[in-house]
């Protein structure tokens, strides 16, 4: 597995050793979804459109200056740091990724064989991510990626306690 990337949100790279003690990233899906009832009972599901919220917090010694010079009146990059995972599909050595993710962070696979987690080569080309299954058939495996979004950011919010010397924020973003 390679090393987790710095989070960046337009040109403002997050400042993490020494400063940010905790880090972490949640997606949470957002959508035009409503399950209909017809006259049976019966649900009918009904999606317009799909799109993610990602919250970021951190907690540190220093409170995040930097975050306050964000322009959130305009669209940002957010290019984030908790990696989402796809399995590969049975008897498959391949896996489509999306196009919203981080070009500078390589995908990386984990392999699930015989009651043991195994770290295994992953090539890109394009948007297709395969990988070296060589010497471990019939293995679970999941390729995990950083996603990249364009997003609305919210202004962000920030505590402090002082007693511990610790600072804390959080920074909500919609993709576009």
């Amino acid at each position: 597995m390679s090393a987790t990337p710095k989070l960046i949100i337009g040109d403002l790279e997050i400042p993490t050793l020494g400063r940010v003690d905790q880090l972490s990233q949640r997606y949470d899906p957002l959508g035009g979804q409503s399950i209909f009832r017809a006259i049976t009972g019966r649900g009918i599901n009904q999606e317009t459109w799909k799109k993610t919220r990602v919250t970021t917090s951190g907690s540190g010694w220093s409170p995040p200056n930097e975050l306050w010079r964000l322009d959130t009146s305009e669209p940002l990059i957010l290019k984030c740091v908790a990696p989402m995972t796809l399995f590969l599909p049975a008897g498959a050595n391949a896996v489509t990724l999306p196009q919203k993710r981080r070009t500078d962070a390589p995908p990386f696979a984990i392999a699930r064989w015989q009651h043991q987690e195994l770290a295994l080569p992953v090539s890109v080309a394009d948007d297709i991510a395969t990988v070296d299954l060589s010497g471990i058939p019939d293995a679970e495996v999941r390729v995990s990626y950083y996603p990249e979004f364009e997003v609305w950011a919210f202004r962000p919010t920030q505590s402090a306690d002082l007693n511990g010397a610790i600072f804390g924020w959080e920074l909500v973003c919609e993709e576009v």
